[in-house]
């Protein structure tokens, strides 16, 4: 007998019955095992640091709203796990591996604290054969498939953008962008907007008399829109109408004087014919200014909290002065009207930012280059006689820039609320007050001024509502 053939085998066979029975010392207790996943079921966290039923309540509720589900349908649900993206599950059998893969999977999405996952489950398969490992603090049940969020990812493993609301979401197809894809939905929103048109404070033609500034007017603001896939879409808004305007009105006995004077003099332009405006019993002056907008934008939305849009815009803003004196048996009135008609290209940014878990910070942003198509019409009368009738038209280009900045509030996963602030600024306008002056002369109102600006502010409340 070779006695180094016989040591040889001798080793092996010590080596072999070492691996053995280090491998039955360290495979997990099949009891614990049981144990373990019993303590996860219906959303409640199992290992180290989260033994404690407070801690464990406090996770089963994050699962709750993460899911967007009442107390009641988490405390029934054997589906929602807490699961650790770095474990690594095993199979323990062929069987139950193509009772895996045959199975039908489900997708749901739970919240870290800090971290988003995507959590694939097997439904109706048969897992007894299956094992895992225990890491840290977490279990990772087999068969679990998990992805991280992979659209907006930080350095610090963070993913705030992929909570609740965001523009992306869809209750039907959770979480979008930030894991699967969102399947299409339809988005609307109905805004109440209180705005005023400012500029031209206390402006007046009568003598000693101020007019209010422009009155606060509402109106409403639609929205409907539809998102393929979570982040291409395209929406319609309307705005409008708003009606701002101002009046006041001055009698005396022969006392109420205007500010129009004789401009040419000695030559050109007959004064007398200004007359019935001075030592009148009464003068009325009253402004008036509409605005309304029609936008079509297609829209992109990028990892929930940004959303990108570019289209087309049609504003009009028409104004009117009017401004009447009675001076028996004399009367005159000047009448100055005009109209502009906006053809724009326009480009917008909104930005959400999460200060709580359903609270967002909300940004607006809208710019827009255009040609406004505008004209305007001056009559100025005696006595029903016009003496100056002026109709003038031209094309201007300008620039149109909207903010808005307030908070929106995410009530559940396809309804939410908005408050803000609005301020509208638009260039090359022509307006009923920039086409007349006090100095009347032979050329008045001979041109077309296109060169005013308009500035609105106000605040806004609005609901939305993604289905």
């Amino acid at each position: 007998m070779n006695f180094r053939s016989l040591s040889y085998s001798a080793n092996l066979h010590l080596a072999i019955a070492f691996v053995l029975a280090a491998a039955v010392l360290l495979l997990p207790n099949r009891h614990s095992l049981a144990q373990t996943v019993d303590s996860i079921q219906g959303g409640q966290a199992a290992g180290p640091g989260w033994s404690n039923p407070a801690k464990a309540a406090e996770i089963a509720d994050r699962i709750r709203q993460a899911n967007y589900l009442p107390e009641a349908d988490v405390a029934a649900s054997t589906g929602v796990r807490i699961v650790r993206p770095e474990s690594v599950p095993t199979v323990g059998s062929k069987a139950a591996q193509q009772s895996a893969e045959n199975a039908s999977v489900t997708s749901g999405m739970l919240d870290f604290g800090s971290a988003m996952s995507t959590v694939r489950e097997p439904v109706g398969g048969d897992f007894s054969g299956f094992s895992w490992e225990q890491e840290g603090s977490q279990v990772a049940p087999v068969s679990y498939q998990t992805t991280g969020c992979r659209s907006c990812r930080g350095t610090s493993g963070g993913c705030r953008s992929c909570r609740a609301g965001g523009y992306g979401q869809h209750p039907s197809d959770y979480p979008g962008p930030c894991g699967a894809a969102v399947g299409p939905y339809w988005f609307g929103s109905v805004e109440a907007l209180y705005m005023q048109r400012r500029g031209k404070r206390k402006y007046s033609l009568i003598r000693d008399r101020l007019s209010d500034d422009v009155t606060f007017d509402w109106a409403p603001r639609f929205t409907i829109g539809r998102s393929a896939d979570g982040v291409n879409g395209w929406e319609f808004v309307y705005t409008g109408q708003f009606e701002f305007g101002r009046s006041i009105t001055a009698t005396g006995a022969g006392n109420i004087d205007t500010l129009l004077f004789d401009g040419d003099g000695a030559g050109g332009f007959d004064g007398t014919l200004l007359d019935p405006f001075n030592d009148a019993d009464t003068q009325f002056l009253s402004y008036l200014s509409n605005y309304s907008s029609y936008e079509f934008n297609r829209v992109m939305v990028g990892w929930d909290v940004a959303r990108i849009l570019w289209g087309v815009r049609y504003v009009q803003i028409d104004e009117r002065l009017l401004y009447t004196s009675s001076a028996p048996p004399d009367t005159g009135d000047l009448l100055s009207r005009t109209q502009n008609e906006i053809l724009a290209f326009q480009m917008g940014l909104d930005l959400l930012y999460p200060i709580t878990y359903r609270l967002y910070a909300d940004v607006q942003t809208r710019g827009a280059v255009f040609a406004n198509f505008a004209d305007s019409f001056v009559r100025l009368r005696n006595n029903d006689a016009p003496f100056i009738n002026s109709f003038q038209d031209d094309v201007e280009l300008g620039a149109l820039i909207e903010v808005s900045g307030g908070l929106r509030y995410q009530l559940n996963r396809w309804f939410s609320v908005r408050a803000s602030g609005e301020l509208w600024y638009v260039s090359g306008m022509a307006t009923a007050l920039g086409q007349v002056g006090r100095s009347v002369t032979g050329n008045y109102a001979r041109q077309l001024n296109a060169g005013d600006d308009m500035l609105y502010a106000g605040g806004v409340f609005g609901a939305e509502l993604r289905y």
